[in-house]
């Protein structure tokens, strides 16, 4: 029987197989969901003054939440086809998950990533979760912020504040 999904990390190390990997892992096969792919995260670490890796995460996860870019949308509509599929990223694992992660399992010492945020959409709990809304992105001083041009709405993180860590 499969286990449950798991955020895995991708290798550059020669012979590394994905598939390979996932099968081997919990019978399951993965797909990749870097930024190479549909599946990335638009937001990216330093981006804006202070911008972390955990900053990068809530505002993918608000832009899903408010469901109004393309992309979004676009996520949305097709995110029944990562189900019972281990979701595979750069972002860095603890040594206790190195070999993957279960979806919705929340680890301080693995590296944020966005497959957290596909985990808690496909376990059914992004409903839940409150974290998602507009509001100061912990320590950038930036705001998550809606705004719309010719019709077309638009998120964007905005109002650096300077403030330093």
């Amino acid at each position: 029987m499969a286990d449950q999904p798991r955020r895995i990390q991708l290798r550059r190390t020669k012979g590394f197989n994905l598939q390979r990997e996932s099968l081997a892992l919990n019978g399951l096969p993965a797909v990749k969901v870097d930024r190479s792919t549909q599946w990335g995260n638009v937001y990216r670490v330093g981006m804006y003054k202070n911008f972390t890796a955990a900053d990068a995460v809530e505002a993918f996860r608000y832009r899903l939440k408010e469901n109004i870019h393309l992309d979004a949308r676009w996520i949305m509509e097709h995110i029944h086809e990562l189900r019972k599929k281990n979701l595979a990223c750069w972002c860095r694992l603890c040594q206790a998950h190195a070999s993957g992660k279960p979806l919705g399992v929340v680890c301080p010492d693995c590296a944020p990533c966005h497959v957290d945020v596909y985990g808690d959409i496909l376990l059914s709990a992004i409903g839940s979760d409150t974290s998602a809304t507009p509001g100061t992105l912990s320590n950038t001083g930036l705001r998550l912020m809606a705004n719309s041009v010719n019709g077309t709405v638009f998120v964007r993180c905005a109002g650096n504040s300077g403030s330093s860590r």
